[in-house]
C-alpha cells in the first residue's frame, strides 16, 4: 500500500528490486526463502523474505517499522541490522545517526487507518508527513527539528493536522499561500 505522494519504482521490471524514492509504504510479504525482496530507501537498503513492514522515506530521514516477522536494514557503508516485529529504526540522514525504538505492531502503517502514530519521533520526519497530507510545503526550524515527538494525529483531509500538532508541542506555525514554517513557542 502506497501514502499520498509516494513514488515506489520497480526496478528493471523485476518486482522483488524496488526503489522508494519518497514517501510512505506498506508491505505484506509473503514468506519464501528462495526470494528475497530488496527495497532501497535513500542512503538504505531494506532486504526480506517474508514479513510485515512499513518505509518512511523523507528529505531528513529513512524509517523502517515491523509488524510481523524480521528486516534487515543496510546503510550504503556499515554493517545490517536486523529490526525485529515491534520495533522501528530511525535513520537521520543529514546527522548520520540511527536509533532503534519501539513501536507497537498495530501501529505499522497506521495512515491506512486514517491515523498517523508516533513514538519518539524527530519533528522534522511528522513535518515531512503532514506535508504529504496537507499539500503544502512545509519547513521546521532548525533548533526544533529534532524535537521528539510521540502521540496520534487524526488525518481527515490533512487541512487540521498543523493545528493538532502545534496543540500537542509546543510549536507555533506560519502559513504563506502554500509553505509553512513551524517554530518554537514563545516562551511566556
Amino acid at each position: 500500500d502506497l501514502a499520498p505522494a509516494t513514488r515506489l519504482i520497480v526496478k528493471d521490471g523485476d518486482a522483488t528490486r524496488m526503489e522508494l524514492a519518497q514517501g510512505d509504504a506498506y508491505f505484506v510479504v509473503k514468506h519464501d526463502p528462495r526470494r528475497t525482496l530488496s527495497i532501497k530507501a535513500g542512503d538504505y537498503s531494506v532486504s526480506d523474505i517474508g514479513t510485515t513492514f512499513g518505509i518512511n522515506l523523507s528529505s531528513d530521514a529513512m524509517t523502517v517499522a515491523v509488524a510481523e516477522g524480521h528486516v534487515s536494514v543496510t546503510p550504503d557503508e556499515g554493517e545490517a541490522t536486523r529490526v525485529w516485529a515491534g520495533q522501528q529504526l530511525i535513520a537521520r540522514r543529514k546527522l548520520s545517526t540511527t536509533q532503534l525504538t519501539a513501536v507497537q505492531p498495530t501501529d505499522v502503517g497506521s495512515w491506512r487507518q486514517g491515523r498517523l502514530v508516533y513514538n519518539n519521533a524527530p519533528l522534522s520526519v511528522v513535518a515531512a508527513d503532514i506535508a504529504r497530507y496537507s499539500g503544502k510545503t512545509i519547513t521546521v526550524d532548525p533548533v526544533i527539528s529534532n524535537r521528539p515527538f510521540s502521540g496520534v494525529l487524526v488525518i481527515g483531509d490533512g487541512s487540521g493536522l498543523l493545528a493538532n500538532l502545534s496543540n500537542l508541542m509546543a510549536i507555533t506555525y506560519e502559513e504563506k499561500g502554500d509553505r509553512v514554517r513551524i517554530s518554537p513557542a514563545p516562551v511566556r
